[in-house]
């Protein structure tokens, strides 16, 4: 059924795998046509906003793979501004490293909080046009909530307008860490404000009085 057998109408049959290069493409071909077809169901299934407006809205995430997905999307929208602080366990993918270098190629402010200085001078030789700084925002991996041992992993904030949190939660031995997010939209949001206003306190590289 897949194309990956051929047979001798023979007595007895006779079968044989296709080449490697031919089942290569035979499979290729199949999921390039599976991806276009969900591709265009998703874009009728996706929900148009009728005004344009942005609404003010906070939604969850969960898993890595859909968090650095999102965090992708989302620096591609950056036009004023984009501040990234993140843990050491993520790892920035390269991906990530192009959307960031090409935000400030449009004149967008990016600014990326580490808490190692390895790190930041890596990533101020890979991105020269950017802001690379060491992260003193305790809060971020020190709770003062006794028993709360949740680390913010990423924390994303563009254009003031919109962010994303995630938290590393520790889970069993067997299942490992466990990444979920937090993601709002809209300036006068209250989840995003209050995290913008967090973030300019403990920073100083947002407006302190920042409305």
């Amino acid at each position: 059924k897949k194309g990956l057998i051929e047979i001798q109408h023979s007595n007895p049959k006779v079968f044989r795998a296709v080449s490697i290069p031919e089942a290569t493409e035979t499979l290729r071909k199949e999921y390039t046509e599976r991806v276009a077809e969900l591709q265009k169901s998703l874009e009728i299934m996706d929900p148009i906003d009728d005004d344009g407006s942005v609404k003010h809205e906070v939604w969850t995430l969960s898993g890595s793979a859909a968090i650095e997905n999102r965090i992708n999307q989302l620096t591609t929208e950056a036009e004023e501004e984009l501040l990234l602080i993140f843990d050491q366990r993520v790892d920035l993918s390269g991906r990530l490293i192009d959307h960031l270098a090409e935000a400030a190629a449009r004149g967008a402010n990016v600014l990326i909080g580490t808490t190692d200085e390895s790190t930041q001078r890596q990533l101020q030789e890979h991105l020269p046009r950017t802001s690379v700084f060491l992260s003193e925002l305790k809060w971020l991996d020190e709770s003062p909530i006794p028993k709360d041992d949740t680390t913010i992993s990423r924390l994303l904030l563009v254009d003031k307008a919109t962010i994303m949190v995630s938290t590393f939660e520790e889970t069993t031995p067997e299942n490992g860490v466990r990444e979920q997010a937090v993601f709002g939209r809209g300036f006068n949001n209250g989840f995003v404000a209050i995290v913008r206003r967090l973030m300019a306190a403990g920073l100083g590289t947002l407006p302190a009085n920042d409305p």
